[in-house]
């Protein structure tokens, strides 16, 4: 039978486990990379219109009318993303499907054909997306930053903090003071990770960097 000493040992382990974990959050952000041990398959593509910003976080003026056409450059150990957000943001189907069955509104998607040109393949089970919705929601004051040109799009952030008070629960956007940060709400991630889709990462805010 453990001693009291022993019992005074387990709750401070306990305690500090506690300590440990991490803090619950409303909203991560989404990221995508290759597993462990391999590599990314690049993406390259130019936009035969100058005018349209992928990462803006506004729908476009002059949407896609066509099968947008994109290269992929891979290698043997290279594997395809759930998701890339540059040059082109695409996504998989089967994700694009669980954002439409959440009932995520912001996003306008565009028929997409990769082509790999060393293997020889082509692709079309993805779309490329643009989030149309770009909300200013860092709390700034609880954040860690430079913001050389102000605190707006291009914030150089290495801890965000989300306001969730500005959000007014949306479920996925663009941060404006970042647009490279795409926003899920936590209910959003526990969806998709339900779907069985664990080809994707979810930063607490305060881990991100960008």
């Amino acid at each position: 039978m453990p001693t009291s000493e022993d019992d005074e040992f387990d709750d401070d382990e306990f305690d500090d486990d506690d300590q440990d974990e991490e803090t619950p959050t409303t909203y991560y952000i989404l990221e995508c990379d290759a597993p462990l041990g391999k590599r990314r398959a690049q993406v390259e593509f130019r936009d035969t219109d100058r005018n349209r910003l992928w990462l803006a976080g506004e729908a476009f003026e002059n949407p896609p009318t066509e099968t947008l056409t994109a290269a992929l450059i891979t290698r043997p150990d290279s594997v395809l993303l759930e998701l890339w957000q540059v040059p082109l943001p695409l996504m998989s189907i089967r994700l694009w499907e669980c954002l439409q069955q959440a009932n995520v509104r912001n996003i306008n998607v565009y028929p997409v054909l990769l082509a790999d040109a060393r293997t020889g393949q082509t692709h079309t089970s993805y779309v490329a997306f643009n989030i149309t919705k770009r909300i200013s929601a860092a709390d700034l004051d609880q954040s860690t930053y430079a913001a050389p040109d102000g605190a707006a799009i291009s914030v150089d952030f290495s801890a965000l903090a989300i306001d969730n008070a500005k959000t007014n629960g949306e479920l996925l956007f663009r941060l404006e003071e970042s647009v490279s940060a795409i926003v899920v709400h936590a209910s959003l991630k526990a969806r998709i990770e339900a779907a069985g889709i664990d080809t994707l990462q979810f930063l607490h805010p305060s881990e991100w960097a960008g």
